[in-house]
């Protein structure tokens, strides 16, 4: 946006809320997943370019506050067969399954993972929720599974928040 372009947004809310989406778009694809590091790099750069574009002019915002929507896991290097799981999810019905998680009925407890019914997790209904433990990936026909998200360790689940302030 031009200078005059943000600062009549500024002068029209409150709140601003910017999606940055350069690190998924790159790592969610098989094509460009190596590139993970270098999508986080040029993140950053382009989030503090823009904090410091909120601080010039008119627009002189007082506080940004900047976080993630969730975190990821990423591997450079091949991932062993270890590091996936070769017990698949078992239930009445798959409603959801990805490289971290399924969402179904009548899912079967099961060490490889940790599973939550709906209530637990304070949702209605009756899904039920199962994370592959630790860092593992369930297997999926395709590639892909350099970067992932959606489990809940620690990378996963806990992100940053960053408080900027006049």
């Amino acid at each position: 946006m031009r200078a005059d372009e943000l600062s009549a947004l500024w002068s029209a809310h409150s709140t601003v809320v910017v999606y940055h989406d350069t690190i998924d778009a790159t790592g969610d694809k098989t094509g460009s997943e190596r590139r993970t590091p270098s999508a986080c790099a040029e993140a950053i750069e382009e989030i503090v370019g823009l904090v410091r574009r909120f601080g010039k002019g008119r627009i002189r915002a007082s506080r940004v506050l900047i976080t993630a929507d969730h975190g990821f896991l990423f591997q450079a290097s091949a991932l062993e067969p270890v590091d996936v799981l070769s017990e698949p999810a078992h239930g009445d019905q798959i409603v959801v399954k990805n490289r971290r998680y399924v969402l179904g009925r009548g899912l079967r407890d099961h060490p490889a993972f940790t599973h939550w019914p709906s209530a637990e997790l304070g949702l209605d209904g009756d899904l039920q929720v199962q994370i592959a433990r630790s860092l593992h990936r369930l297997r999926l026909p395709g590639a892909g599974l350099r970067f992932a998200h959606g489990g809940a360790t620690l990378q996963e689940v806990v992100v940053p928040l960053v408080t900027l302030t006049r």
